[in-house]
């Protein structure tokens, strides 16, 4: 059937993690590659208890297919993620970012976190108002209708701007993150942020936000950590460990609460609301069965880096296919590079991802600057979001196009944030100018 696949790929992604962890340099345990192992882990094994229960009878003949492919991908991934490492020597000294210039930044960028949070409640307003709800299932599904309607008027501005707006708030979590790092975990401020954070997620009914919030922070604030050889106090392990475990337990309780407004119900529909980490193999099981590869011509890139993505190969199988079990906005990174390259060459475009993503992660990690972070967050991001990618890489260039926004923008407005490296030597005078 398949499955011993998915299992290979689930052992491969455990032993890189594992290793990772058990080095004696952990420099690189919270990086594109070690995240991109994890998610996959998750997404792989979620889909061994799909097949072993027979959860998802419709997609036999597709699992069949993608399995050997899903271990070519897992392999050529982990090609890619070893010769960077191999290329490349992680800088060990410890990051020593001043903590004051982090807070200063902060403060100026937590406009943007409550700005996101009103333009939420804004969607969640109008999503309402027009379709209006009665369960939590009917809200999480007029949600994304919702959110996929275009030239919508006012509601569709809204949704524009709140994108870009969201990036901003999401780097206001890394920042936070970073500045914890140094100067200790505080729970009443990162559940503060949580909620601010989770407004706009919320909008559009869905519970990733939960995971896209632990991205930002936990992952930030563990890279940090790990590069200055001190993880957590005994009691930061507490709130740490407490606060991390009562965030999936929300998923969990949100789950089961949509899954009771839920009419219409089924073995697969129920498990789905755990296992949707693995919707976006579903779908690649989908388009391997429906779409062969000699059936259609190649998109060459439209669809990964979104260039004119509406009007591909891809965007027509999307927009023809018949899924009953869920609506297709969760594609997976594999189906768009099928598309734009077929089998073979999504699996050679892929390793050349892998390795110039971690490649670069690897510089950045080295140079030691703020703006190094955000872009390994931003990479770090998008090796994350690869099981359950929506839009190609749109989500990518966006966040990478606000970064490079606000480095230009510091630098214009005199913020010489470059500055922040390996030194707490910033004078009271210094303060001062920066508060001109």
């Amino acid at each position: 059937m398949g499955i011993e696949y998915f299992i290979i790929a689930v052992i491969i992604a455990i032993i890189y993690i594992w290793q990772k962890y058990t080095s004696r340099i952990k420099s690189g345990l919270v990086f594109p590659s070690t995240i991109f192992m994890l998610m996959w882990a998750f997404a792989c094994f979620a889909s061994v208890i799909v097949q072993a229960y027979d959860l998802l009878d419709d997609f036999g003949s597709g699992y069949k297919i993608v399995g050997p492919y899903i271990f070519l991908f897992i392999l050529v991934s982990l090609l890619g993620f070893l010769l960077a490492s191999k290329t490349i020597r992680i800088n060990l000294d410890a990051y020593n970012f001043n903590s004051d210039y982090i807070s200063y930044f902060l403060e100026k960028m937590k406009i943007f976190l409550y700005l996101s949070f009103l333009l939420g409640l804004v969607r969640i307003y109008f999503m309402v108002k027009i379709f209006g709800w009665e369960t939590l299932y009917d809200y999480r599904q007029n949600a994304l209708i919702a959110s996929s309607i275009e030239n919508n008027g006012i509601f569709d501005l809204v949704v524009q701007i709140s994108s870009y707006i969201y990036v901003l708030a999401t780097f206001s979590v890394v920042l936070l993150a970073i500045k914890q790092a140094l100067t200790g975990f505080n729970l009443k401020e990162m559940l503060w942020y949580f909620i601010l954070f989770s407004s706009q997620a919320l909008s559009i009914g869905g519970r990733m936000f939960i995971l896209d919030f632990i991205s930002c922070f936990f992952f930030m604030f563990l890279l940090i950590r790990v590069r200055n050889k001190r993880i957590l106090s005994n009691k930061e392990f507490t709130l740490v460990g407490s606060s991390f475990a009562i965030l999936i337990v929300l998923i969990m309780i949100l789950g089961i609460a949509r899954n009771n407004g839920n009419e219409v119900e089924s073995s697969a529909d129920y498990y789905d609301k755990y296992l949707y980490i693995q919707d976006g193999i579903i779908y690649t099981s989908a388009v391997f069965e429906l779409s062969p590869e000699n059936a259609f011509d190649l998109d060459f890139g439209k669809n990964i880096t979104s260039i004119n993505r509406e009007d591909t190969n891809f965007a027509r199988f999307r927009d023809g296919i018949n899924m009953e079990l869920y609506l297709p906005f969760i594609t997976g990174v594999i189906a768009p590079l099928y598309f734009d390259f077929g089998y073979w060459g999504s699996l050679f475009a892929w390793f050349i991802i892998c390795f110039l993503g971690e490649l670069a992660a690897y510089y950045a990690y080295n140079r030691g600057t703020i703006w190094g972070m955000l872009f390994i967050f931003v990479l770090i991001r998008f090796f994350y979001d690869t099981p359950l990618m929506v839009s190609g890489g749109r989500g990518f260039f966006r966040y990478l196009a606000v970064l490079l926004i606000i480095y230009w923008a510091s630098r214009y407005l005199m913020l010489d944030f470059k500055s922040w490296q390996f030194n707490k030597q910033l004078s009271d005078s210094g303060d001062k100018l920066l508060d001109l």
